[in-house]
């Protein structure tokens, strides 16, 4: 259904002409590609190196990406998980499953699902250079999450959200960020060259 005859047969042809084209112009070294159609994989290629300095090829089955915004709706996935155990109501003052999370308004699970919570986004502080440098979501988000426009009013995409409603996850599961997604989402779900750790294991 919805894939029109041939379509399939077509593909990689399709996929080794435009991955080295869009790798060229997004000066990326290596990718992956992979289609799944009706739960079943139907193209999976790599191409390039995945490491630079070794000049080791990608394997696309095994070689670590960089997930980027891709962490939202995982992260969203595991949060609602939560919904359904009946651990958290998406509704609710998200200040009551967060104590000492000073906020000037309400904030709810569903407004940091939807990016509509009224979070500023700063990249000035939010990335560390070095495995030491980072800090528990709980010591960091209390100084670095500001509200900037009334919760609901308006959309804006952002990562401040989702760190947010990591850290709800892990207060609500008693597990790091990492532990958590491992635990609650990539194992059951059979996700086994998947993680959260900072760096990758």
């Amino acid at each position: 259904g919805g894939i029109r005859p041939g379509a399939i047969e077509t593909l990689p042809a399709l996929v080794d002409a435009e991955a080295p084209r869009l790798m060229a112009l997004q000066h990326a070294p290596g990718t992956a590609v992979a289609i799944v159609h009706d739960g079943k994989t139907v193209l999976l290629r790599a191409y390039g190196t995945g490491d630079v300095e070794s000049a080791t090829p990608v394997d696309a089955a095994r070689t670590l990406f960089r997930v980027g915004s891709v962490t939202k709706p995982l992260t969203a996935a595991a949060v609602l998980r939560l919904v359904d155990e009946d651990r958290l109501d998406l509704h609710d003052d998200i200040r009551d499953y967060l104590p000492g999370f000073s906020l000037a308004s309400t904030v709810t699970a569903h407004q940091l699902l939807t990016h509509t919570a009224g979070f500023d986004e700063k990249f000035a502080g939010g990335f560390a250079l070095s495995p030491d440098h980072l800090q528990p979501l709980a010591a960091y988000l209390p100084r670095f999450a500001h509200q900037a426009v009334e919760p609901g009013r308006a959309y804006s995409y952002g990562s401040t959200n989702y760190a947010v409603a990591g850290w709800l996850l892990e207060r609500l599961t008693g597990l790091a960020y990492e532990a958590a997604m491992a635990t609650r989402l990539f194992t059951p779900l059979g996700m086994t060259a998947t993680t959260a750790r900072q760096p990758p294991e």
